[in-house]
């Protein structure tokens, strides 16, 4: 908003004439409330993903998913385990080539040497 401010400073001190900028409205959709009975699946959702048991953390925002679609908030942590996951697997592949590829050449490197 500031950096908004100054560019509209500038344009006035330079004559040029600023064109006109919306009013910015509040939100019109606010987050549901979470019913007192997901409170304790939600708790313990995020309680497992805390302790980096995200199979079972991911099983629980699946059960609230469930319960209410409307939540978006569950649905959002289940894309973050994924997405974790995901790039997990993908540096340890990385690791497992780079280690394979490393072997292989020391292997090559004392076969020549033989």
């Amino acid at each position: 908003m500031k950096t908004l401010a100054l560019i509209l400073l500038l344009l006035q001190q330079t004559g040029v004439t600023p064109i006109k900028v919306p009013e910015l409205l509040p939100p019109t959709r606010q987050a549901p409330p979470v019913p007192p009975a997901e409170s304790p699946i939600l708790r313990e959702a995020i309680a497992l993903y805390d302790q980096g048991k995200y199979d079972e953390a991911l099983a629980r925002y699946e059960q609230l998913l469930q319960a209410n679609p409307e939540n978006v908030a569950p649905a959002a942590m289940a894309n973050c385990i994924n997405a974790s996951v995901a790039m997990a697997m993908s540096r340890i592949e990385t690791n497992l080539d780079a280690t394979v590829h490393n072997k292989v050449s020391n292997v090559r490197s004392a076969m020549k040497n033989l």
